[in-house]
């Protein structure tokens, strides 16, 4: 009888056993199959993140190099801007003045794809700015259909770490350091400036050109006037930015170092007279603008108006101004002046700031907002008809109508 209880509990024993290894082996299983199931979804969100898009005759390689910072909408400003390789110089010092968001097209060809990578690899890895870089910058790569490399994922895991400074160096010092300007005609700008603003992430966003430089600390003074300000048409104003000419020997900083050079430059009769009259009067403007604002640290308001002058580029909203026209890729009708007279046909208010400007880097005084000489021998009535358009189709699309 004992032996039978002792067989009976073994057998019990045995059994308990068997369910427990099952239970164990069970939920490892489950544990294994959910780790695979969660690894292949991130594989799958990650392949899902490589965004490549066809515009007409062009392909864009959307987040082909993603910023790490990741601010809410409302806390900072993004820059847009665009370029090829050869304007990347002025990259680096675009970041010693703007550590804030930017998203920035480049044009790319088939013979220059592997500079335009070395560079980018320089700024990141070789430069003081790499931080920044890693930090604020969304990179946006356009290529010509015929023009695009066979393999662009495979760019994603290549190794970088090992990328030789001093040979990217040498390439550097054996070009012209200083990029030529490119004409209007070279690579599609108006896709290239739709393709940097699609990718702001932000409410605010202010368009430019590389080789424009910020004042210090713009987005951060400029959003403190922005809580503040309420604009009569919040969804039909822009906030306009003067630029201003490189002055040597360097580009100020602030509003206090641009009064001196204006007054310095103003007290030199001979060079002063020199000037073509309309350039002369500019820079008389420019005195009456700068004495409107008496601080460093503060951005204020000039003017509201329905002119676009003082307007060489400007502060908007990203979800209500409208986009370039892509339609006519080589038009020059994508200069300020046209540019003012759709923001003008569709009732925005201009708002002109001071306390802040921009500057051109090796530039010569010249009236930012007038048409181009290009510009001015297309044919008038084609241009006005052209305006009218767009200022039709936008004012259908950009807002809600009211009664």
């Amino acid at each position: 009888m004992h032996r039978r209880i002792c067989s009976t509990k073994t057998v019990l024993r045995i059994l308990l056993l068997i369910i427990v290894l099952n239970i164990i082996f069970f939920g490892l299983s489950r544990l294994f199959i959910s780790q695979c199931q969660s690894s292949s979804f991130h594989r799958l969100i990650n392949l899902s993140q490589f965004r490549l898009e066809q515009n007409g005759d062009y392909w864009i390689y959307h987040q082909f190099i993603v910023p790490l910072t990741n601010k809410l909408a409302n806390e900072t400003i993004t820059l847009t801007t665009h370029g090829t390789y050869l304007d990347l110089g002025n990259l680096e010092w675009l970041l010693m003045r703007w550590s804030d968001p930017i998203s920035m097209a480049v044009y790319v060809k088939a013979d220059n794809f592997e500079a335009t990578l070395n560079r980018l690899r320089d700024i990141k890895y070789c430069s003081g700015y790499g931080y920044i870089f890693d930090q604020w910058v969304s990179v946006q790569l356009v290529f010509n259909d015929k023009q695009v490399p066979n393999n662009l994922r495979a760019l994603i895991n290549k190794q970088e770490k090992e990328f030789a400074c001093h040979l990217s160096n040498q390439a550097e010092e054996s070009n012209n350091n200083i990029p030529p300007k490119h004409e209007q005609n070279d690579y599609p700008m108006s896709l290239l400036k739709n393709v940097a603003r699609l990718n702001a992430k932000t409410y605010f966003v202010l368009a430019t050109e590389l080789d424009v430089l910020p004042t210090m600390q713009l987005a951060k003074n400029f959003l403190k006037l922005a809580k503040l300000y309420k604009p009569a048409q919040p969804w039909r104003t822009v906030y306009c930015v003067p630029i201003v000419p490189y002055f040597e020997p360097k580009e100020p900083e602030k509003r206090s170092d641009l009064v001196t050079l204006v007054a310095n430059y103003m007290n030199q009769a001979n060079v002063f007279y020199s000037l073509k009259p309309e350039d002369r009067d500019q820079l008389k403007t420019l005195r009456n603008w700068l004495n409107s604002s008496t601080s460093d640290d503060k951005i204020g308001i000039y003017r509201v108006s329905k002119s676009s002058d003082y307007c060489a580029t400007y502060i908007s909203t990203n979800s209500y101004e409208p986009l370039y026209d892509q339609r006519l890729i080589e038009s020059p009708y994508i200069d300020n002046g046209f540019r003012h007279q759709v923001l003008t046909g569709l009732n925005f208010d201009f708002v002109v700031l001071n306390g802040t400007f921009m500057t051109r880097r090796r530039a010569v005084w010249s009236n930012e907002s007038e048409l181009s000489s290009e510009t001015l021998t297309i044919d008038k009535a084609s241009q006005k008809a052209h305006i009218l358009e767009l200022i039709k189709f936008n004012s259908l699309t950009l807002w809600p109508r009211y009664r």
